[in-house]
């Protein structure tokens, strides 16, 4: 019908400038120039049309429009944004995931020494028990905890001891294997849990961190030593029971004067 009326004005070389509605009948259907490519698309599902009357503000002819022609002006302007933007999308999307690969690391690690802390320990060692339970595996579990740290903190201050901590914390990254999973249980205290490796193995690794924690240098502190705990995981286990036991051997290592290993 809008087709028809537009080609009937310019076939009877009618004013196109005047009101639309000086050729029409009320009530008129018009689109307003101005409106954005939504609003027309939407106008014309709601009212079902196929094509529709452009007009301006005082109602006077400015063309007509298909839906037709809507959509592929829709998907015209989508596709330059895209094109345009493409690279600066890109360079969100490469921020967004670095933004949140930071954040994961902080939640999962210690500040001070940058080992995994207990919250995440606890997530992993979910995981690893579940594997040795399925592969009908060994896993063993070492606490440690520095001697007479308090007395370093006192003697040398915090700065120091924190020190300590780190240099302990490098020594076990390079000393231990890719799949072993070391944490900053708390202050003093680490965990190492130690895949496929049973208790016997788990001391004899034990007695070679302790050994080199006793040869470490970290100035002015004269002496440096570690009490370890160490238990092999049973299929029953959580990490409760685990570190319970680990625990306990640990204190055996400390009553036994310090600076040694224990296994339970």
């Amino acid at each position: 019908m809008f087709a028809g009326i537009c080609k009937w004005l310019i076939r009877k070389n009618l004013d196109t400038e005047a009101p639309i509605s000086t050729y029409m009948s009320s009530p008129v259907d018009t689109l307003n120039k101005e409106s954005s490519v939504k609003e027309a698309l939407d106008f014309l599902a709601n009212k079902h049309y196929k094509r529709v009357i452009v007009v301006d503000d005082d109602g006077c002819l400015s063309g007509m429009i298909t839906q037709k022609e809507l959509i592929s002006l829709a998907y015209s302007r989508w596709a330059m944004l895209t094109k345009e933007y493409q690279e600066e999308l890109g360079k969100i999307n490469e921020s967004l995931i670095k933004k949140n690969a930071q954040i994961e690391h902080l939640a999962s690690r210690d500040p001070l020494t940058n080992l995994y802390n207990r919250y995440k320990f606890s997530k992993l060692f979910e995981l690893s028990h579940q594997s040795m339970v399925e592969r009908e595996g060994v896993m063993s579990l070492v606490m440690i905890d520095v001697d007479f740290f308090k007395k370093i903190n006192d003697t040398y201050g915090h700065g120091v001891g924190d020190r300590v901590l780190v240099a302990i914390s490098g020594l076990f990254s390079s000393l231990l294997r890719e799949e072993d999973i070391v944490c900053r249980w708390g202050g003093e205290e680490f965990v190492i849990l130690l895949p496929s490796t049973n208790i016997q193995n788990a001391f004899t690794l034990a007695q070679k961190l302790r050994g080199h924690i006793e040869m470490m240098t970290v100035k002015p502190v004269t002496k440096i030593s570690a009490s370890f705990g160490v238990t092999q995981l049973r299929e029953d286990d959580d990490l409760k029971s685990a570190v319970d036991r680990a625990d306990a051997a640990l204190y055996m290592a400390k009553t036994a004067g310090r600076n040694c290993v224990m296994q339970n």
